[in-house]
């Protein structure tokens, strides 16, 4: 005779198996272990590209326009783009640091650029998501010589 079937022992050894192999088979929801990376966006990667190109177009061109309204419209989209850009989860690039190659670009061509040159003012903004550098902060340079910022003055032959 044989012993009878006794549950109480098998039935704990099997609930560990079935709820090891259910974690293994079905990994948590990405959602719910960390939010999605959104450079994996490609989509919404390159919309949030052609804005920023966009709105740097628009600020590179802003001096060339004649009449006060039309300034003062590119202004006014620019800002717009640089609003949406940061509801879309666009990180700006604002922080007067030292000078990085990286994240910014100088308004006018200058050699000797070190680690040490500092950022006197943000032009406009750069942008980026997460390490992705969509667009880098157009810069005004400190001189380290001087306190001033590194600029020439329309009447002045540029050294």
């Amino acid at each position: 005779m044989s012993k009878p079937y006794q549950p109480q022992i098998f039935w704990p050894w099997f609930q560990t198996k079935v709820v090891t192999s259910q974690t293994d088979n079905f990994p948590a929801k990405p959602s719910e272990s960390q939010p999605p990376d959104p450079l994996d966006n490609k989509p919404w990667l390159g919309l949030a590209a052609e804005c920023v190109a966009l709105h740097e177009e628009m600020d590179r061109n802003l001096a060339f326009f004649q009449v006060e309204e039309q300034r003062e419209l590119a202004t006014h989209v620019c800002l717009r783009l640089q609003e949406i850009l940061e509801r879309a989860a666009v990180e700006l690039i604002v922080e007067d640091a030292p000078f990085d190659r990286a994240l910014h670009q100088p308004d006018r061509a200058i050699g000797g650029l070190t680690r040490e040159t500092l950022v006197a003012h943000i032009l406009s903004p750069g942008f980026r998501v997460g390490r992705r550098v969509l667009g880098r902060a157009r810069v005004e340079l400190l001189d380290t010589a001087t306190p001033s910022p590194i600029t020439t003055h329309p009447d002045e032959e540029p050294s």
